[in-house]
């Protein structure tokens, strides 16, 4: 009686154990994804593209390197793939595009929205921008 009373009791601990951190898991990854979704919309805003102008949008998620993001293509610039990543623990959006999975500058094109770090503060107000190929800043809170 005594030893079904200590499998009980150690399954019941161990189950206990498990949700906990399977709940604990999941919800911080979903405060994780909230912050993420809400930086590449002013990112977005940042760069003058608008909601209603995505044509179609994905999440992307990249276990080895821990970036969370979205791949975005806008109505108005054809063939262009945006692509908007952030790694947890970094306050910044890394922007760039993409034709054919070729990128812009490789192929001498220009995309319609610029194409930026964005870096953040810890009230995920933008507070500088800068260029990821020369290193300018473009803009500073």
């Amino acid at each position: 009686m005594k030893r079904l009373k200590k499998v009980i009791v150690f399954l019941l601990i161990s189950t206990a154990f498990i949700f906990t951190i399977a709940f604990g898991t999941k919800y911080y990854f979903t405060q994780y994804e909230k912050q993420t979704d809400e930086r590449i919309e002013k990112v977005i805003e940042f760069q003058g593209a608008t909601r209603e102008n995505i044509e179609r949008e994905y999440v992307n998620y990249n276990k080895t390197s821990d970036f969370l993001g979205k791949t975005v293509y806008f109505k108005d610039d054809p063939g262009i793939e945006y692509q908007y990543l952030v790694r947890r623990g970094q306050n910044r959006v890394l922007v760039s595009a993409k034709q054919d999975g070729v990128p812009l500058e490789n192929i001498k094109k220009r995309a319609k929205f610029p194409t930026h770090t964005v870096e953040f503060d810890e009230n995920n107000e933008i507070v500088k921008v800068t260029d990821w190929r020369t290193n300018k800043v473009l803009y500073k809170k």
